[in-house]
């Protein structure tokens, strides 16, 4: 059904696109999201049929058993959209955990890590 709706926006001219939103946009509507949320008791960024898709951590490179992971932006880890019900079938963790996680055993380049695979931060971390 998604893959079906997905198509037709895309030979209609308008695909859906994963982008960047400017700072000026945001501005403009977090106080409308805030407004709506506290006013009108409705939730403003929520998906209409769930959780769709999760974006999870995939290796940079060969990393060793005991490498403490950088997270987003740093040399260890990259983020990789999947599909919400693949990443927790495959036990993938979310992109966002892995700052300060450490691998317990050997991953490859490109391999989604697991939870099997790290030992989570327990606290906030910051970057090793």
């Amino acid at each position: 059904m998604i893959a079906k709706k997905l198509r037709k926006r895309a030979q209609d001219g308008n695909p859906i696109r994963v982008g960047w939103v400017g700072a000026g946009r945001m501005t403009n509507e977090i106080p409308l999201s805030i407004v709506w949320a506290v006013e009108d008791g409705e939730p403003t960024v929520a998906p209409s049929k769930g959780l769709v898709s999760e974006v999870v951590g995939s290796a940079k490179s060969d990393l060793k058993s005991g490498t403490l992971l950088d997270g987003g932006g740093g040399y260890c880890v990259f983020g990789v959209i999947d599909l919400a019900t693949r990443a927790k079938a495959e036990n993938a963790v979310p992109f966002g955990l892995l700052n300060g996680a450490k691998l317990l055993h050997d991953v490859k380049r490109d391999q989604v890590i697991t939870y099997d695979a790290v030992e989570l931060c327990r606290i906030p971390c910051s970057t090793p």
